[in-house]
């Protein structure tokens, strides 16, 4: 199978925010991608992610169809094959690096969070990848824009010779009023949650419920024939993950650290040091939502 690109999606628990991400790169993507989900059993982090567990964490009880990473395939195996969607369980593996961690010896004093775990598994999904692109860092909480594949690409081939990593507009759902009051989201919404354009929610919403259709009308509103170019490691317009770049330029920048929590921060700064740029085409999109959906809604 000859495929355009790889994406990994380490995984620990959120099982229901996983397959809503999965529906959405199988609904919105316009190129084929071979999807790793790299993920660990509840144990790693001593506790397990039940639906009453993760309703005390604000997630809409309604939502809660899947308790573990493993039932989503083992329910939907047929789906996911056809997708081409791969479940590597690395949970052992987890399990020794995270004693290794607290022991001192990946980096002393350090304490063991989501952080360290989700590059544990970027690090390992990265060996795995076979295509000349990989999308590091995709959250089970990502919802893309229509197209949103085929126009990072695309303005990666036009640096054909540039250390150049690509990211879509990532934008954010808060319940700050009617998107008709702005002219330009990029200027006017960004600075309210680190360089990430609000998608405005009407009050009456639970948690960030959001439809299909609206995020798809907003996205065609929004897109603009245009990219945004930032230095790596300067974070005055752009965020910073995800990332889709070249797998030789994924191997050549290295594995994610393991210092704190903002082990996405200390990746950018490294880029920087080492001359990559950050391009954003403002015709691809992806949300950043904050709960659990069924089919409908995203």
């Amino acid at each position: 199978m000859n495929f355009d690109n790889t994406i990994i999606i380490p995984m620990h628990s959120q099982a229901n925010f996983l397959m809503t991400t999965l529906k959405g790169l199988i609904r919105h993507s316009r190129l084929l991608h071979r999807i790793l989900v790299v993920y660990s059993r509840p144990e790693v982090f001593g506790e397990a992610m039940t639906r009453d567990s993760m309703v005390r964490v604000g997630t809409l009880e309604r939502y809660q169809e899947y308790q573990s990473v493993p039932e989503v395939y083992e329910r939907h195996t047929a789906w996911c094959d056809e997708h081409h969607i791969e479940f590597h369980d690395i949970t052992e593996s987890c399990i020794s690096f995270r004693r290794e961690y607290e022991a001192g010896r990946i980096y002393p004093g350090g304490i063991w969070s989501g952080g360290q775990d989700t590059a544990f598994k970027d690090n390992l999904g990265l060996r795995l990848v076979e295509t000349e692109f990989v999308v590091n860092n995709w959250d089970a909480d990502f919802y893309p824009g229509p197209g949103w594949d085929v126009h990072l690409v695309d303005v990666l081939r036009t640096y054909p010779d540039r250390r150049v990593i690509a990211m879509p507009v990532h934008v954010q759902p808060s319940p700050y009023g009617d998107m008709h009051q702005w002219t330009n989201i990029f200027e006017d919404t960004r600075h309210i949650a680190c360089n990430r354009p609000i998608f405005p929610l009407p009050t009456d919403r639970e948690q960030n419920q959001v439809y299909d259709h609206e995020w798809v009308a907003f996205v065609k509103k929004w897109q603009r024939q245009e990219t945004i170019a930032e230095a790596c490691g300067v974070r005055d317009y752009l965020h910073w993950v995800p990332t889709l770049l070249r797998t030789v330029d994924a191997r050549r920048i290295g594995e994610w650290g393991y210092k704190g929590s903002g082990y996405d921060l200390e990746m950018d700064d490294r880029c920087g040091q080492l001359g990559y740029y950050k391009v954003c085409p403002r015709m691809s999109f992806i949300m950043h939502k904050g709960f659990v959906a069924d089919e409908e809604i995203v």
